[in-house]
């Protein structure tokens, strides 16, 4: 079943404070004073990137005010100048995803070529904006440890979430709300599943730790052009090279050396196996100009677990055969019993095997064509296999999902006041869940307590959507004007059960 939808989304804000940042990049802003405190129009505030050297700049209005909007998060250094005034340059100014950042200056009086370097503190109360939410930082991403290296483990440090079990997409709740509520972008594009709100199936390297730079949670109070789903607004963003050369390599490896039997164990333990491996690189192609950055992680688990199953017992195997032959088919289908229950029931301990494959890669170019024009494009895919093996009753089931991401920004800066964005995503899911069985259908034995025995089945699912948006932004004075829009196409194709299950 193949179900099409469109979807057009069109955002108008008016503001009388700094304009809001894009989902992905983040705003400066903030008012020019001298000494006795009052304003200083037309003085000039550049921002230079410390890792890319990219450079912007704008100068005040009357009121004193300025506002630099869709600045890439990084560290930037802040020089503010005025003719008749002390160059004052504020250093390590850290922008992070989705941030309003507020930098005030107070500038002296004295030759305009004197530099007065000032320590750029936070600010105590956040002026523009009425957001809940939090952002975990680079710092954060790289130093806390987490479960199977999985980033969404991180959004339980967000204030109003609620972790139900497992630290991955779907058990991760807010304020409330359903894990279907939940609105998922990648670089400020669609990354949510396309029948719900997570993926299909958990994957733990969507997008490999290695390659997450910084990420945002808006819980609450969130403006629109942060996504069109009720709950909270998630957006990753994906690291970019530098001008330094960067790269990593690593290895972790889990087994059950030092694990110890449970009580349903036999005396020999399960296997257990996990190795997550994979590395990254970045680095300039031009200074200043042209970056690249890579990345892939592989996981590899073998995952034995003892399991209980229970089966006719020999006497009723004879007295069914006996009575009614017909039967034959399903109760041979049974295992032959290891440890009697009772005169009807056996038990068979064995060991299922779970084997779980996983790669993830991450491909990210950024062009900067000019200081008003850039664009980056970025590529990452996720393919996953896991597997399940019913070592008493024989069934094996695969589940497969490969998710793929892609996304090209262009942003032209067409006055230090103007400027537009433009992306195009693609979000794509292909999820197949398959199960071997006995018989094509289920069957089970009613009023007793045997296993009922697995019937095959096959559930295909690959929804797409394709994301056109434009965000355009203008400030004057005081006032900001923003406008925006989403076109999104939204493609399923959705199989239910495709094998026959009547029979």
């Amino acid at each position: 079943m193949s179900i099409p939808i469109s979807r057009v989304t069109i955002c108008f804000f008016l503001s009388a404070v700094a304009a809001l940042a894009q989902a992905d990049r983040a705003t400066l802003n903030g008012t020019v004073t001298d000494t006795s405190g009052a304003v200083v129009p037309n003085a000039l505030v550049s921002a230079t990137e410390t890792a890319t050297g990219s450079h912007r700049e704008v100068r005040t209005g009357s009121a004193g005010a300025y506002s630099l909007s869709a600045l890439p998060i990084g560290a930037y250094t802040v020089r503010i100048s005025a003719t008749g005034m002390k160059t004052a340059e504020f250093l390590t100014v850290k922008l992070e995803v989705g941030e309003d950042r507020t930098l005030d200056a107070q500038l002296q009086v004295g030759d305009q070529a004197s530099m007065v370097s000032v320590t750029a503190t936070a600010s105590p109360i956040e002026r523009s904006t009425a957001e809940v939410g939090g952002v975990i930082e680079s710092h954060q991403v790289k130093e806390i440890p987490l479960d199977g290296r999985e980033w969404a483990g991180l959004m339980a440090l967000v204030p109003g979430a609620v972790d139900v079990g497992g630290g991955h997409e779907s058990s991760i709740h807010f304020a409330g709300h359903s894990r279907d509520d939940t609105n998922f972008t990648i670089d400020g594009v669609d990354a949510s599943g396309v029948q719900e709100g997570p993926q299909k199936t958990s994957v733990r390297l969507q997008v490999n730790l290695d390659s997450v730079a910084e990420f945002r949670v808006n819980v609450a109070d969130y403006t629109a052009e942060y996504g069109d789903m009720g709950g909270a607004q998630v957006n990753v963003v994906t690291k970019s090279g530098t001008n330094q050369f960067h790269g990593d390599v690593f290895e972790f490896l889990r087994n059950s050396a030092l694990d110890t039997r449970s009580p349903f164990d036999p005396s020999q333990l399960p296997p257990f196996r996990l190795n997550q491996f994979g590395g990254s690189v970045g680095g300039a192609i031009v200074k200043d100009k042209s970056f690249f950055f890579v990345s892939y992680e592989g996981l590899r688990q073998r995952l034995g677990a003892t399991a209980i199953s229970f089966v006719p017992s020999a006497s009723v195997r004879s007295q069914v055969l006996a009575t009614s032959p017909d039967l034959k088919p399903i109760v041979d289908a049974y295992p032959v019993g290891q440890i009697p229950i009772d005169s009807q029931t056996d038990e068979i301990i064995a060991t299922n095997h779970n084997p779980v494959r996983e790669d993830s890669g991450l491909i990210r170019f950024d062009q900067h064509f000019s200081e008003n024009t850039t664009m980056y494009a970025r590529y990452s895919v996720d393919d996953s296999l896991a597997s399940s093996l019913n070592g008493a009753l024989g069934s094996h089931t695969d589940t497969s999902i490969r998710p793929t991401n892609a996304i090209v920004d262009l942003t032209h800066i067409f006055s230090p006041r103007t400027l537009n964005e433009f992306k195009f995503g693609v979000n794509r899911s292909a999820y197949r869940h398959a199960t071997a069985g006995i018989f094509p259908f289920a069957v089970s034995i009613g009023g007793t307590a045997y296993d009922s025995l697995p019937n095959s089945a096959l559930d295909e699912e690959i929804g797409t959507t394709f994301s056109w948006v434009d965000s355009f932004t203008h400030t004057s004075g005081r006032h900001t004007w923003k406008i925006g829009g989403e076109i999104r196409r939204i493609r399923l194709n959705n199989s239910g059960n495709a094998l026959d299950t009547t029979s």
